[in-house]
């Protein structure tokens, strides 16, 4: 900036990464942070907008809603399925309400065989364990025949919100000394007593991601809930893009848990009907495009835009330059849609009046883009 005498420079990032655990509210440590470093540059260098990709989960079976209804014999019901010959641990986060005291909530986990093997009492802030200390954070092992394989633990996150967190050993751990957790269908099991408060807004669990690029050759296979209220296809074959009524299965508020803060822009992913030469008109959702809460459920959280990630449903990614002169490369997802946005974003920012960027700033420079709407019926 200051080589070519600019005062307050104009920045756009663009973050390709996705991230499906969090609270989903904006307030994870991480997120939190990063909303902060750009609402600061905003103050003192210039404007600044952030650009994520909303996430590819949306049919992964990774997010849960625990409503009130669904507790009201007192125990609710997860299926966890861990695959076999995952050589990564697995992590499920369970969000209470904000401001919810759980005092008298239980969450317990069993193994394929329906068999106990560890279960946590939530203690409320406040309360003190055995030793007189804080008992706000606590934790239980997960046992699986006799041996460690795991951990339960909660923790009142930035003393707002009350979140279990369950972890477990790989299936199929890379150290042969070291004990696997049996691959199949676990359960969580969230309980509650007579006496525990109502939630006031449902319990919403989402499983973190467990897939790496290839290169990294992890070993990672993603586990998910396995609900078989959950629809998953069509009549005709083709995967199910709505949520069934009665599921705790949601493939909305899948959206990627650090593009969930009021400084970023969400960008989904779309697909054309036949090909690079269609028409706009014919633009759909990608079918694994992650996506927001609907019809006003908490967590209140939307996608902004839209870009391409497809070229069509049978030709899947877009086409990038190579790493090599002269190669190219087909890539896929919304991380790849994140940067067309990026991009028609700072070609706007080198012509735009100041005037126009500072009222367009409020709304995460969005106006700013001159991309055409979605087709009516279309939803991302």
């Amino acid at each position: 900036a200051q080589g070519y005498g600019i005062k307050r420079a104009r920045l756009v990032i663009n973050f390709s990464y996705g991230y499906s655990g969090g609270s989903h509210d904006g307030k994870i440590d991480a997120e939190a942070a990063i909303s902060d470093l750009i609402q600061t540059r905003r103050k003192i260098s210039g404007p600044t907008a952030l650009v994520l990709p909303s996430g590819n989960s949306f049919l992964d079976r990774m997010h849960t809603r625990i409503p009130e209804e669904k507790l009201a014999g007192g125990e609710a019901r997860l299926h966890w399925r861990l695959q076999p010959a995952d050589r990564t641990p697995n992590y499920v986060e369970l969000w209470f309400p904000e401001a919810f005291d759980p005092a008298g909530y239980s969450v317990a986990i069993r193994d394929p065989s329906d068999a106990s093997r560890g279960s946590l009492a939530i203690v409320p802030p406040g309360a003190t364990g055995r030793n007189g200390r804080d008992a706000s954070s606590r934790a239980a092992i997960i046992f699986d025949y006799n041996h460690p394989v795991g951990l339960i633990s909660a923790d009142h996150h930035r003393r707002k919100r009350w979140r279990v967190l369950i972890a477990t050993a790989p299936t199929e751990p890379t150290a042969t000394e070291r004990r696997g957790i049996t691959p199949g269908a676990w359960t969580i099991v969230i309980k509650r007593s007579a006496d525990a408060k109502p939630l006031p807004q449902p319990i919403h669990c989402w499983i973190q991601r467990d897939t790496d690029p290839a290169t990294l050759r992890s070993g990672a296979r993603q586990s998910y809930f396995d609900d078989s209220l959950d629809v998953r296809f069509n009549e005709d074959g083709s995967p199910r893009e709505e949520d069934t009524l009665d599921a705790l299965v949601r493939r909305f508020g899948s959206l990627n848990g650090l593009a969930t803060s009021n400084t970023s822009i969400t960008v989904a992913g779309f697909r054309l009907g036949t090909g690079l030469g269609s028409s706009l008109s014919e633009v759909r959702p990608a079918r694994y495009s992650s996506a927001g809460s609907q019809s006003g459920g908490l967590p209140d959280v939307r996608i902004d835009c839209a870009s391409l990630s497809d070229r069509a449903q049978f030709l899947p990614g877009t086409v990038a330059a190579g790493v090599r002169s002269g190669s190219h490369s087909v890539l896929r997802g919304t991380s790849v849609a994140a940067p067309f946005v990026a991009r028609q974003l700072a070609t706007t920012f080198m012509s735009a009046s100041d005037d126009d960027v500072e009222q367009a700033e409020r709304y995460n420079y969005i106006p700013l883009l001159r991309g055409k709407p979605p087709p009516g019926g279309a939803t991302v």
